[in-house]
């Protein structure tokens, strides 16, 4: 057995993501937001917080990501 192998699967009907989240948002009862209001209230909400798990994780990404 080759371990090197990729495997790439598609839907045979995909899902737009806007309506997944949608209907997620509406499921779970909070707001859907843009994904970089989203991302900076994230930012904001560890900045002050060295040791957070998710500003550690955070920091690398930050300085390359895709909106802003």
């Amino acid at each position: 057995e080759n371990s090197d192998q990729t495997l790439h699967l598609v839907h045979a009907k995909p899902s737009n993501w806007g309506t997944i989240m949608t209907h997620l948002a509406k499921l779970l009862n909070v707001p859907l937001v843009p994904y970089e209001e989203w991302f900076a209230h994230l930012e904001n909400s560890v900045q002050d917080e060295d040791d957070h798990t998710v500003y550690t994780r955070l920091r690398p990404t930050t300085a390359s990501r895709p909106f802003g």
